[in-house]
C-alpha cells in the first residue's frame, strides 16, 4: 500500500489526511501526560493516574523529600524485522509527572502502589501527628 498526499480540492475544507500525512506533529506533547486524580483523606493521600497499555514494571515511582515523581519509559521491541510499515508511530512512550506534597507529612516507608485496569494507584499514608499532652502545672 502506498500513501500519497494529494492537493486539497476545496481550499476551505482541509482533509483529515493532510494532518495525518504531514510531518507536523498531530498531537501536542503537553497533552500526552496522563490525567491524574488526587484525593486527600484524614489519614492518607490517594493518587490515581490513568495510563493504559503499560505493565506494572514500566512505572518508576520515587519520593525525594516532599516531591513525588512518577515516570514511565516504555520502548516497544520490534518482533519481526521483515514486517513493512507504511507508518509506525508508537515505538516509544514516556512521561513524567511530579507532585509536591506537604513537607514532612508522609510516611515514606509505607507508600504503596498498584496498577490495575490501566490505572496506577498510589497510597501515601500521612504521619500520625502527636497531640500535645495536657499537664497541669502547679505554681509554687
Amino acid at each position: 500500500m502506498t500513501l500519497v498526499k494529494t492537493n486539497n480540492r476545496y481550499a476551505g475544507m482541509p482533509s483529515i489526511f493532510d494532518s495525518l500525512l504531514s510531518r507536523e506533529p498531530f498531537f501536542d506533547e503537553s497533552r500526552l501526560n496522563p490525567a491524574v486524580n488526587i484525593k486527600e483523606l484524614d489519614n492518607e493521600f490517594h493518587i490515581e493516574l490513568i495510563a493504559p497499555g503499560f505493565k506494572k514494571e514500566d512505572f518508576n515511582i520515587e519520593m525525594d523529600g516532599d516531591m513525588l515523581s512518577i515516570s514511565v519509559e516504555h520502548v516497544e521491541k520490534t518482533k519481526n524485522e521483515n514486517e513493512r510499515y507504511s507508518l509506525k508511530e508508537f515505538t516509544k512512550t514516556e512521561f513524567h509527572r511530579s507532585f509536591r506534597l506537604p513537607e514532612n507529612k508522609i510516611e515514606v516507608n509505607q507508600i504503596k502502589g498498584s496498577y490495575q485496569d490501566g490505572i496506577l494507584s498510589v497510597v501515601l499514608p500521612k504521619k500520625i501527628e502527636q497531640k500535645a499532652q495536657k499537664k497541669l502545672i502547679e505554681v509554687a
